[in-house]
């Protein structure tokens, strides 16, 4: 009686394992976030009540205060307007930040970021994504504000076209890191509707603040 061996197992060549997809490059990342937030432009119905509100209240505020640059404290040789508009510039950089933190808690609240937090994606490329987009809003608004100011109003600062720039960027610098600031507080309040009387408080202060009377000029 014979036997057979069984045939010997033919060991599967091992495949080496498929590599861990670890998603894009931060910089990729933060580009992506931008060009989805920056789709706003492509809503004329959510872009233009931004755009034209500051415009409103500049043409409201030159005309009904005008008379303040009559008073004996008003800065001799400034016009209103060269003296209300980069306030205005200051407040419509308040509302940018402000809606960085609005906008971040509409995205919680919808689940958005936590959609987010399921990806490869690292948590502060949403951040700053929206921190760019929405300053690039902002650079847009001010650009069209001091357009208006100076070819409606005749706005011409001492320090002319320069001058006129330092200030925005001033104002897009204030307007960024506040937004930060904002953003930091949607993340502990969760609530737009907390988060926005804040911001009407800032703005309403910062608007109305004026610096320290010093002595007339004239009283020796």
């Amino acid at each position: 009686m014979t036997t057979t061996s069984p045939p010997a197992l033919t060991k599967a060549p091992a495949h080496p394992p498929s590599p861990r997809f670890s998603g894009s490059g931060v910089l990729r990342q933060i580009t992506v976030l931008s060009g989805r937030s920056l789709r706003v432009l492509r809503e004329p119905a959510m872009v233009l009540p931004g755009v034209l509100e500051p415009i409103l209240m500049l043409t409201v505020f030159s005309q009904v205060f005008k008379s303040v640059s009559q008073t004996s404290s008003f800065p001799p040789g400034v016009t209103y307007i060269d003296y209300l508009l980069p306030a205005f510039l200051v407040t419509s950089s308040i509302s940018a930040g402000l809606k960085s933190g609005v906008a971040l808690t509409t995205e919680m609240n919808n689940g958005i970021v936590s959609r987010f937090k399921a990806m490869p994606i690292h948590t502060g490329s949403v951040l700053v994504g929206r921190s760019i987009a929405d300053t690039m809003l902002n650079v847009v608004n001010l650009i069209v504000m001091l357009a208006a100011a100076t070819l409606v109003f005749g706005y011409g600062p001492e320090g002319g076209v320069l001058g006129s720039l330092g200030a925005a960027l001033i104002a897009v610098v204030l307007g960024w890191s506040l937004g930060w600031l904002f953003m930091a507080l949607s993340a502990w309040l969760r609530r737009p509707e907390s988060l926005q009387p804040i911001g009407g408080m800032v703005n309403m202060v910062l608007l109305f603040a004026l610096p320290p009377r010093t002595a007339d000029r004239g009283d020796g």
